[in-house]
């Protein structure tokens, strides 16, 4: 019985002992239960880092000129990017904005882009596509015309894909879709929710039927999703092959795997067919936050297989992974134009596209750099950053802050840092010496534990840095602004042992060469070199070591020892220390000499190098003035420089900070994290492209449209990626030779930092210089046949294909082939003219010559026949001209005599009358008065016969006082009648030869 008892109360002594086991299990568990709720074990945990803000650029309504509410963005073939506006449809090319009209009420929900580049639009009670008129402006074209007349009113068209079997448009009372130019009207109800094409199939939540796939015009339930749609938004998104995300409303998430249902020879899911783990549970940090009042999910997107982004109504977007963490958080106070985000896309470059209710964002979401702002809490500029038992500890001018642990919460959504207690302000280097965090600062020296720092009692003010070297491994060494300090650690406490002895230059780093010999920068001085000589590191001798060891500047330069190696970083680039022997006593026989072991860029003097930062795996970063470089050691151990995961950002005053986890922190108006090693395509293509032609007025003669046939219906054209270039370019008269061209390039990171280089065939002799110009004017273009040709460089030194744009301005209208032909013949007619013209002159000059000729020739004719005293005939006109005037009288007379056609008039009595005449007693008036009267005497004698002979009658002087007078066709009567006239008028008149004498004379005639 006793052995009896003694187990009943060994039992019962178990019994209680499990009851309260088991009462300490369940409060262990009630107690845990918030905990757990926190944080979900499904969520796999891991030292992911702390990202900030990435950088994002804003347009607002007054930059693109429409609606401030965007609903949906699209991105075509040659990287030009197209939104859904409240005013009509916005495209952007990185540079400008346009607005594409779109008939009936202009609020555009709902956009997508087909296979051969369509891009098909969603509006209230419309839709259709872009097409582009003949001078390359967009313009939007419905398809409502080709719905049945009796097809009900419908409204909002939410959304628009691109599926095998066409385009479907989706409202909330029927589907439509066009397919070869045919549209159809399905009895499908799109519920609000947001649908996905996996594999061409349109997978999308019907109010009526849940989850449902699209084959061809009937709506097939998906009976392994059946339950998952409880009338509340649910949305879908593609993330694999076969593998959807399905987010809803209230706060879970679930991926969906149809891999078991795809017939790869159909392209269809099959639904009939049995699938195991279609649905798997996707627990995030997110579970407990999309609630309707928190956050209100609106759309979800993959940004790869691993990275997935949701925009919300409330709390702007959020990224997160695979393993349900939330990577960032970007909203307003991560520099997002608004945090009501209706919806997101991933360009080509993989950056995001976010349309809100205030205007367009485009955030660089895979450009490996983000910041950390005053929304952070880092407020003023930060100097020098470190990282100290896993937290990041930043230097700024006013506080010492490091960063708080971060976990996703709407209301604390941005990662934060807070100031040290006690912390000191103008922090210029952190060191951690014998496991202490120590701080130098413009108040002293400080030790900083967790969240608390503080002073070094007698350490003085304006400590710029801090050194340690192997001679004196418990000894601090801080440079000062005016000599150095020296602090020794002891059981964990830091005293002031002095004032290094001999030093009083200013002192802004200090580095220990391999020997423990401490290198000095002063401010404007050089280098210091410290040898220590004594038995405490207050005795030292120095050697000040300037430009005449090498050193290309005394100011500007820094030491820093790398592997056994002292360089200097000197405004003419990397210098290595030829480190002579410490002896007392001679100048320093230490030189400075080019180092090239980065490569000659950095040794050649074109750049400034302030800064080396080595990695764990010998890697380093070199700081210079045209930014910051990753030099990666290969398997032959060159360096290969890479600078691209820095392009875009300001290289830092002061040190970066090689983060442990392979961030990079530079210091500065923001404090800037790049990661080197993030995946990104650098060497991705773009496009350059001509987005307008215009001529003098700024006519658009080209609206920056690329025209093709479409593939659907080829008698339409539709927004894709040809060729600029027509076979024949367009014609331009010649009052147009004055063109201007304005380009752009499809790339959208860090704005402003495109270069282009232009050409025009034909006028320019080479391409332009590299410029952020997007605009190019040409004056007095000259006839012929040109192209103009542009290209980009973006900042990572990737060059665009080259646009071109082909043309022809024709000549004036002058020069014109039928005004060739005019001129030709005016030419003609001219030349003809001038040569008649000539001809004729020529003709009238010879003329003339001849008739001088003649008129000179009978002026010596008449002077051989003319008498020079008298002017009358002489003798030799008797024999030359007269004798034959005779002979043709006498042969004319006969003729007239003897023939039949006798002449009226004439008589035949008609004679030449011939009178000799002799002046009487000639000889006498010269005898008597002169040969001189004489010549008087028978010039008015000869006057006296010319006046009384008719004018066809000759006088003709024989010679002497002889002469003849010929009357020619006279009548014998009047002779006789003549011969007493003349000696009549002889007798009566008086000679005069001079002086007053007067005589009379008479004549005889025979």
């Amino acid at each position: 019985m006793s052995g009896l008892h003694k187990l009943i109360g060994t039992l019962a002594h178990l019994q209680r002992l499990a009851v309260r086991m088991l009462f300490s299990c369940l409060a262990f568990l009630v107690a845990a239960l918030p905990a757990i709720a926190a944080n979900p074990p499904s969520v796999k945990e891991d030292a992911r880092p702390i990202l900030g803000a990435p950088f994002i650029t804003n347009y607002y309504p007054k930059i693109y000129k429409g609606h401030s509410q965007n609903w949906v963005s699209v991105q075509d073939r040659r990287g030009v990017m197209y939104f859904g506006n409240s005013t009509g449809i916005l495209e952007f090319d990185g540079q400008r904005w346009q607005n594409i009209a779109v008939a009936g009420n202009p609020m555009v929900r709902s956009l997508t882009i087909a296979p051969d580049g369509t891009i098909y639009y969603g509006s209230i009670g419309d839709f259709g596509y872009l097409k582009e008129t003949p001078s390359g402006k967009i313009e939007a074209l419905s398809l409502k015309p080709l719905l049945a007349k009796d097809e009900p009113v419908f409204n909002d068209v939410w959304q628009v894909e691109s599926t095998i079997d066409g385009i479907v448009f989706m409202t909330r009372s029927r589907l439509f879709r066009y397919h070869d130019g045919k549209l159809s009207s399905i009895a499908g109800r799109f519920a609000s929710s947001q649908a996905a094409v996996l594999n061409g199939n349109l997978i999308y939540v019907d109010s009526d039927k849940g989850i449902s796939l699209l084959d061809g015009d009937q709506v097939l339930p998906i009976p392994q999703l059946a339950g998952m749609f409880t009338g509340k938004r649910v949305m879908l998104t593609v993330t694999g092959q076969h593998e959807l995300l399905l987010g809803r409303l209230n706060g879970d998430f679930r991926f969906v795997n149809l891999s078991e249902l795809w017939d790869a020879q159909a392209r269809r899911y099959r639904l009939e067919r049995q699938a195991n783990k279609v649905l798997e549970v996707f627990n995030t940090e997110l579970d407990g936050q999309l609630s309707e009042d928190k956050m209100y999910l609106y759309k979800l997107v993959a940004i790869d297989q691993d990275h997935f982004a949701l925009s919300s109504v409330k709390a702007g977007i959020v990224i997160f992974n695979r393993r349900g963490q939330v990577v960032r958080a970007i909203n307003k106070n991560a520099g997002l134009i608004d945090n009501t985000v209706a919806g997101i896309m991933v360009d080509r470059a993989r950056n995001l596209w976010a349309s809100s209710n205030s205007g367009i964002a485009h955030i660089e979401l895979s450009v490996p750099q983000s910041l950390f702002t005053a929304k952070n809490g880092i407020e003023g500029v930060s100097i020098t950053s470190t990282v100290y038992r896993g937290r990041l500890y930043v230097g700024t001018f006013q506080d010492v802050l490091v960063q708080s642990a971060y976990r996703y919460d709407p209301k604390h959504d941005a990662p934060q840092f807070v100031p040290l207690r006690e912390g000191p302000n103008e922090v210029w280097q952190f060191m951690e010496v014998r496991g202490d965090l120590m701080a130098s600062s413009g108040r002293g020296l400080y030790k900083i534990h967790g969240d608390t720092a503080t002073r070094i009692i007698g350490s003085s003010g304006n400590a710029y840095c801090l050194g340690v070297t192997s001679k004196w491994p418990e000894y601090l060494f801080v440079g000062l602004m005016g000599g150095v300090e020296v602090f020794r650690q002891r059981d964990g406490v830091w005293t002031l042992v002095g004032k290094m002895e001999g030093v009083k230059d200013n002192i802004r780093r200090i580095t220990a060469d391999a020997q423990g010999d401490l290198w000095l920068n002063t401010e404007a001085l050089g280098l210091l070199r410290v040898h220590f000589n004594g038995t405490t590191p207050l005795q030292v001798a120095t050697h000040r070591i300037g430009l005449e060891h090498g050193m290309p500047e005394l100011s500007g330069s820094r030491t820093k020892l790398l592997g056994d190696d002292l360089l200097l970083m000197t405004p003419k680039g990397l210098y290595q220390a030829r480190i002579a022997p410490w002896l007392d006593g001679v100048i320093d026989a230490t030189r400075f000499v080019p180092d090239a072991r980065f490569g000659e860029m950095f040794s050649d003097g074109s750049r400034e190098l302030s800064e080396i930062a080595p990695e764990a795996d010998n890697d380093v970063y070199l700081k210079t003035n045209e930014g910051i470089y990753l030099a990666r050691r290969d398997a032959q151990g060159r360096y290969q420089v890479d600078g691209r995961p820095f392009k875009g950002v300001e290289a830092p005053d002061e040190t970066l900070l090689v983060h442990p986890d392979g961030g990079v922190y530079l210091p500065g108006e923001s404090l800037i994290r790049v990661e080197p090693d993030a995946l990104k395509d650098y060497s991705q293509s773009f496009t350059s492209l001509i987005r307008r032609v215009s001529t003098q007025g700024k006519l658009a003669v080209f609206e920056g449209g690329m025209a093709q046939q479409s593939i659907q219906n080829p008698t339409q054209n539709d927004v894709r990626t040809p060729s600029y270039i027509a076979l024949h370019g367009p014609q331009f008269g010649y009052e147009k030779n004055a063109l201007s061209f304005e380009f752009s390039a499809s790339f959208y990171e860090k704005p402003g930092s495109l270069r282009f280089q232009y050409q025009l065939e034909g006028f320019d002799r080479a391409w332009s210089e590299w410029d952020t110009a997007t605009i190019k004017e040409y004056t007095n273009i000259p006839e012929g046949q040109y192209r103009f040709k542009v290209r980009a460089q973006n900042l990572y030194g990737i060059q665009s294909d080259e646009a071109s744009y082909q043309f022809e301005i024709l000549p004036p209208w002058y020069r014109s082939w039928w005004a060739m032909i005019c001129w030709l013949l005016l030419v003609a007619v001219s030349m003809w003219i001038i040569a008649h013209f000539y001809s004729s002159r020529l003709r009238r000059e010879k003329l003339r010559l001849e008739e001088l000729v003649a008129k000179r020739t009978q002026q010596l004719r008449d002077v051989s026949l003319t008498d020079p005293l008298t002017g009358l005939r002489n003798r030799r006109f008797i024999s030359e001209v007269l004798h034959n005037d005779i002979a043709a009288f006498v042969g004319y007379k006969n003729y007239l005599v003897h023939s039949a056609n006798n002449r009226a008039g004439f008589t035949g009595r008609e004679v030449f009358g011939l009178f000799l005449l002799d002046m009487d007693h000639f000889k006498l008036v010269n005898d008597t008065y002169g040969h001189e009267a004489g010549d008087l005497v028978l010039r008015q004698f000869a006057a006296i016969l010319t006046e009384t002979v008719r004018k066809d009658d000759v006088v003709v002087r024989l010679g002497g006082e002889e002469f003849l007078v010929v009357l020619k066709k006279t009548e014998p009567d009047f002779v006789h009648t003549f011969a007493k006239r003349l000696l009549e008028k002889v007798s009566l008149h008086q000679f005069d030869l001079g002086d007053g004498v007067r005589i009379h004379k008479t004549c005889s005639i025979g």
